[in-house]
């Protein structure tokens, strides 16, 4: 039998004011009465994979629990929106750290990012032209020797080699 029965007809901040004040079968019934709503939500943000349903449905439970003790009763916002702003909020920010697109700022992450993410050997003539673009593409960004390196082994001054591979940089970002 259903324990809940003498909740049906307290509000929210009824129920709130209970569950503060350390009733439990008040904070479990205020969790069922919110459960579809949180599931109704992640539903509508996550289609494809029900493991990562399901793992944000968990992540919604935690952001009721977190909002019943932050709610601030004397606030002109009825709890239901301030939870339903406050999870879409969170639900948004996980989701988008979860699927974020790494974008390539410079070029460690550019020697860590394309043969690992990509699998496959990029090669500096895709993208280069000139031939000491496309030496200074797959030994330096590629490869991972120091820049000091090449330009001693191919007898180029460093200031010269240096201005190159940055300008070299900077096109990698635009294209990517």
């Amino acid at each position: 039998m259903n324990n809940y029965i003498n909740y049906k007809d307290y509000n929210d901040y009824e129920l709130i004011y209970l569950i503060k004040e350390g009733n439990e079968s008040a904070l479990n019934f205020f969790f069922e009465k919110y459960e579809k709503y949180i599931i109704k939500v992640v539903g509508s943000y996550i289609h494809y994979d029900e493991g990562l349903k399901e793992d944000y449905i968990q992540e919604g439970r935690i952001i009721l629990y977190e909002c019943i003790y932050r709610y601030d009763e004397d606030s002109n916002v009825s709890f239901f929106s301030y939870f339903t702003i406050i999870l879409k909020r969170k639900l948004l920010k996980l989701i988008q750290s979860e699927m974020k697109f790494k974008y390539i700022l410079c070029e460690d992450i550019l020697i860590d990012y394309f043969p690992k993410k990509k699998q496959r050997r990029l090669e500096g003539k895709y993208f280069f032209d000139d031939e000491l673009k496309i030496k200074l593409f797959d030994q330096c960004i590629i490869g991972g020797i120091p820049l000091k390196d090449f330009a001693d082994k191919n007898n180029i001054e460093y200031n010269k080699l240096y201005y190159i591979y940055q300008k070299m940089l900077e096109d990698l970002k635009r294209f990517f």
